[in-house]
């Protein structure tokens, strides 16, 4: 008796960590969100409740796998847009996120139509931030991005109006213009095609390995620099005016929030939004 107690402990456990039934979820609307991770985290489960609030279907990939870096992240990437792509067909719409600092603040159906009123048409959207931290990292030379697709001042425009800030130097810009892939949207089609190109080029950083792709892809990825979909908050980070869901982006993404009192202002951020 007291072994299957224990047994039933156990199994308990087990599923806490996994996270439960909570690790996928069918909702109404027409667009489903992905993300990695290996445990749940309190930002984790919120950004799941956020989720579900605005009606997106969600599911959780490799929970309880071990971490070994990008690989592991582009692992469960193609496994999941694969399966979806088997289920809803090539044309259906997908997002994959960041686990552990991001959320949603928009209905399903209001992001898919700013997603289909965007003027530029390729069919990846990927969102920006204004600071990038490592020229590698970002990659100076994909600015060329906005020469490419005529955006007004193209690349000079920006590297002009770039500041390094010390002590640390780093690339600072007015606006969001650096590519951040802590949010990815677009047709299964597309996206197996840009996770496949992320696996294969030898990249050891997600960032990097979708600024490759691009370089090579112009045509299939969109910055958001409109910030219609996704908005990364650096500076500042507290609730701006447009964020009340029917205005703005359908997302947030607080970059580099890692450590347990980063985790826990991540948190209060996101109760601003509840």
């Amino acid at each position: 008796m007291a072994a299957r107690k224990r047994s039933r402990r156990t199994r308990k456990t087990r599923r806490r960590q996994r996270g439960g039934s909570n690790l996928t979820y069918d909702g109404p609307g027409p667009v489903k969100v992905f993300t990695s991770a290996d445990k749940m985290k309190p930002t984790l489960n919120a950004l799941l409740a956020s989720l579900k609030k605005h009606a997106y279907s969600y599911e959780v990939l490799g929970m309880g796998r071990p971490w070994k870096g990008f690989k592991t992240k582009m692992e469960n990437y193609l496994d999941g847009i694969n399966r979806f792509m088997s289920a809803k067909g090539p044309d259906a719409m997908a997002i994959f996120v960041d686990a552990f600092d991001v959320f949603c603040i928009k209905d399903a159906d209001k992001l898919l139509a700013s997603y289909k009123a965007k003027s530029r048409p390729m069919p990846i959207v990927v969102g920006t931030e204004i600071i990038c931290f490592y020229e590698a990292n970002c990659s100076m030379d994909a600015l060329s991005w906005y020469d490419h697709n005529n955006i007004p001042g193209g690349s000079q425009a920006i590297k002009d109006a770039l500041t390094q800030p010390e002590p640390r130097p780093y690339y600072k810009s007015p606006k969001p213009v650096f590519l951040n892939s802590g949010f990815i949207m677009g047709p299964a089609k597309d996206l197996k095609d840009l996770f496949q190109g992320m696996m294969d080029s030898g990249d050891t950083d997600d960032q990097i390995a979708v600024i490759n792709y691009m370089k090579k892809n112009m045509d299939k990825i969109d910055f958001d620099i409109e910030e219609a979909m996704i908005r990364n908050k650096l500076e500042p980070r507290g609730k701006s005016e447009d964020e009340d869901g029917t205005r703005g982006p359908a997302f947030l993404h607080y970059p580099g929030s890692r450590t347990d009192d980063e985790q826990k202002q991540a948190l209060q951020y996101y109760k601003a939004y509840e």
